[in-house]
């Protein structure tokens, strides 16, 4: 006789099948209350991730909220492994508040803060060793303006949870006096406006510290400046032989399109280095013009009148020319590893329009001699190509027609203009993604 009730899934199968809803919070509430056995995977997914990235909107009430939370539900702070937060001046929050914020989440291993000011960052590299699990640290809109005092900075009132204070055998929690972190993943993304010497050499920051530097794998330093008389970051020694990905920011033009020695020197350096990072896998490189790009399309809000706007575009080919020299030397390539390459333009797409010769040469030391025979290819693991182009945003459309219709307009402008200049890419089955970025240093939410 055959039974007629519904077969069982397997636990395993289910727990799977509600991975795919990480991104949905509604829905994953709602299966944690059709099963009590759905229950604990929910939780799980729910407080993986924890934003509190609002800017100054209510931050004071969600962090007695969350407090709250804690205290009632001390279990739930093993389950976060994110912890994104914003230490802007208009949050109220200070770098040490958001660190002692950190003492919740004995279990995080990734830390995002926005809007740290250069200031802070040695005493911020200091802190975080009282986080001995934390692997990666990602700081958004970095910016020099400084603290302004007369700010009151918040300093949160930790609950006493029990795991904060107690050893536990997990080896989570409280640990020695001095506990070093192990930080395996460290980005930077943000501009100068000063001459700021603090970010020259981020490796002797870090060990002066306290922090180990040799356990990097993944250094990203997008660092944007807008003085041509700034030096620029360098590639780190201490920590190259060991980095599977590094990103950095070059420029070789001024505001006003004339040659930038002292960019063109620090590009130089920076290509230069490179090889000593002989383990990459994947490699950011950053092409700064973002006043070009105000200036051509929006001449009223240029910083050197219409003069400066009425001028047409000197594209360089100096970065291009460098980078494909630096990818195809005489001997063995430096990168035999490389799989993924972007190229951040903060330039409008039109830049593109006079490199593509340079893009063609570029293509040739990529891929070597031969397209289509892997085997033969300098860099047989190539396979993804990411282009990045700069969209101004001096008018923000507003509502879902505003941002479709934007939207199509970027792909269509994609697909007849950006992408046949990656043809030679496309046609070695290289994965070539365009991408807009709107403001490069994702700012903090009001």
């Amino acid at each position: 006789m055959l039974s007629t009730s519904p077969p069982l899934l397997p636990v395993e199968v289910i727990e799977h099948a509600l991975t795919f809803l990480q991104d949905n919070l509604p829905a994953l509430a709602r299966c944690s209350l059709v099963c009590r056995g759905f229950l604990p995977t929910c939780r799980s997914l729910v407080w993986r991730d924890v934003d509190l990235n609002f800017g100054s909107f209510k931050l004071r009430e969600r962090l007695a909220k969350l407090s709250e939370v804690l205290v009632l539900h001390p279990d739930l702070g093993y389950l976060v492994r994110c912890f994104t937060i914003s230490c802007a001046r208009r949050s109220e929050l200070s770098v040490e508040g958001a660190i002692r914020l950190c003492r919740l989440f004995p279990s995080l291993r990734s830390l995002r803060l926005f809007g740290v000011d250069y200031d802070s960052l040695p005493m911020l590299f200091r802190l975080i060793r009282s986080v001995p699990t934390l692997e990666a640290l990602h700081l958004f809109n970095i910016r020099d303006h400084g603290i302004d005092s007369s700010v009151p900075l918040l300093l949160p009132s930790l609950p006493s949870l029990p795991y904060i204070t107690l050893p536990l055998k997990s080896g989570l929690g409280r640990h020695n006096a001095s506990p070093q972190t192990s930080l395996k993943v460290l980005s930077i993304v943000g501009r100068r406006r000063t001459r700021h010497g603090v970010f020259r050499d981020i490796t002797s920051l870090l060990k002066i510290s306290g922090l180990e530097t040799s356990h990097l794998r993944s250094l990203n330093l997008r660092v944007s400046s807008r003085l041509e008389s700034i030096p620029g970051v360098q590639v780190p020694s201490s920590c190259a032989s060991h980095l599977t990905h590094f990103g950095i920011a070059v420029r070789d033009l001024t505001t006003n399109s004339t040659i930038d020695r002292l960019g063109r020197e620090h590009m130089r350096r920076v290509f230069a280095d490179l090889p000593k990072c002989g383990r990459l896998r994947s490699l950011c490189l950053q092409y700064d013009r973002p006043v070009h790009c105000v200036n051509r399309r929006y001449p009223q809000a240029g910083m050197h009148g219409s003069a400066a706007a009425s001028e047409q575009p000197s594209a360089s080919l100096f970065f291009l020319l460098e980078l494909s020299e630096l990818l195809s030397p005489l001997g063995a390539p430096p990168f035999p590893n490389l799989e993924s390459l972007v190229l951040a333009f903060l330039t409008p797409p039109d830049w593109l329009s006079s490199c593509t010769e340079a893009l063609e040469r570029l293509a040739q030391a990529c891929l070597g001699r031969s397209e289509d025979d892997l085997g033969e290819r300098r860099y047989p693991r190539f396979t993804r190509l990411e282009v990045q182009m700069l969209v101004p945003e001096m008018v923000v459309l507003r509502g879902q027609k505003q941002q479709a219709w934007e939207a199509r307009a970027r792909f269509a402008v994609a697909g007849e203009h950006v992408l046949p200049m990656f043809a030679s890419f496309t046609r070695a089955g290289v994965q070539v993604e365009i991408s807009w970025v709107g403001r490069l240093y994702q700012a903090e939410q009001d």
